[in-house]
């Protein structure tokens, strides 16, 4: 797949649509329309759905915990998610709380783009960091290990706008 939104991986197209319990009839349907075509299109969030999945299963991303009450006769109740990023067509985006867990993060993602042909431009990758010493000199390039070899990327200043799927962040509180 040169890049996700041109064409799809039939056989990977119908493990997601058995994983979501779709009717047979229904994923024949499918599945036959992609048939001898050269121009595929498919339903990004389904596609991706198996990397966000492993990622989450094995508690990797960012840790959002809210607390509160479910009424004032009630105790405190707290919950806990793992929100490892989101995907949409071509463009991804990881969440993790430091960069050893990005780098088992990237390796996961890399795995997955692999068994689905799937080319990536990993020069194209941005970083934000949310803490960072006051030291820290964000022109340093970082190394991280996106297998099967290593990128270099600038961090953002905290301050510095990145474009996720045509809006705008900042790492600002």
């Amino acid at each position: 797949m040169a890049k996700a939104y041109n064409r799809v991986n039939i056989h990977m197209l119908k493990k997601a649509m058995e994983r979501l319990k779709l009717p047979d009839s229904f994923i024949l349907i499918i599945c036959d329309l992609f048939l001898k075509q050269k121009n595929q299109v498919f339903t990004a969030c389904i596609y991706y759905d198996p990397l966000l999945c492993q990622l989450q299963q094995d508690n990797h991303g960012y840790e959002l915990t809210a607390e509160y009450k479910k009424d004032i006769y009630s105790h405190q109740i707290k919950k806990t998610i793992i929100f490892p990023g989101k995907a949409y067509i071509n463009d991804t985006t990881l969440l993790a709380k430091n960069q050893a867990q990005l780098e088992l993060m990237l390796e996961t993602a890399n795995e997955f783009y692999i068994l689905n042909d799937i080319k990536i431009n990993k020069q194209k990758s941005e970083l934000l960091l949310k803490k960072v010493e006051k030291n820290y000199n964000h022109s340093d390039k970082l190394s991280n290990k996106f297998r099967p070899d290593y990128i270099n990327i600038t961090s953002k200043e905290s301050t510095e706008l990145i474009r996720i799927l045509s809006v705008w962040f900042n790492i600002v509180f």
